[in-house]
């Protein structure tokens, strides 16, 4: 069932990731070749952040330009968010931003 689940998020990803990087190209420059140019791939750079934050990621965008391509990935453990850049050429950790987040027990 978990990886189902696992699958369905990234499937789901990939559908999102998509038509931005189409419309990004015509607006963004090249951002689609960036893409396809990239050597990790986006399972790849969850993996990577998940295993770095220790939480489940649960937002993935590809941002291409020239100058060079990252992942950026929210990931989640408990009451916080974290966003992870993810170089996609190299698949190392860019940098990272945490964001407390309080519960509500509605």
């Amino acid at each position: 069932m978990r990886c189902n689940i696992r699958n369905f998020l990234i499937a789901s990803l990939l559908v999102a990731l998509i038509p931005s990087t189409y419309a990004s190209k015509y607006n963004k420059g090249d951002e689609l070749r960036e893409f396809e140019k990239a050597k990790i791939t986006l399972i790849e750079a969850i993996n990577i952040a998940e295993k770095s934050s220790g939480g489940k990621a649960c937002k993935a965008k590809f941002k291409g330009s020239k100058e060079g391509s990252i992942y950026k990935i929210d990931v989640v453990e408990k009451e916080k968010t974290t966003e992870i850049k993810v170089d996609a050429m190299s698949g190392e950790i860019v940098t990272t931003y945490s964001e407390q987040k309080e519960r509500s027990n509605k």
